[in-house]
């Protein structure tokens, strides 16, 4: 993720880029978290298709969308939105 940011946005993988992991990572867990909420309130293949559809999507616009939002989406398939900073 790091080196994808810096090679085809421009950001410095070792502030930016590290940030963005370091984001992912953390709402990663945080995401565990949610999941392991909503399984005891819906069903577990609708929380599946839930999270994984939302992670496509973030994913997709990480690699595919407009350069205003270069390093949001990252973050954000682990979990929910997280910005950092531009070049």
């Amino acid at each position: 993720m790091s080196e994808f940011l810096h090679r085809y946005h421009g950001y410095d993988p070792h502030v930016t880029g590290a940030g963005a992991v370091s984001n992912f990572w953390g709402l990663m867990t945080v995401g565990c978290l949610a999941g392991m909420a909503l399984l005891k309130l819906i069903d577990s293949k609708r929380v599946l298709v839930g999270f994984s559809l939302c992670a496509l999507l973030m994913l997709t616009l990480a690699l595919f969308g407009p350069p205003g939002s270069r390093c949001l989406p990252f973050p954000a398939s682990a979990f929910s939105p997280q910005s950092c900073g531009r070049p």
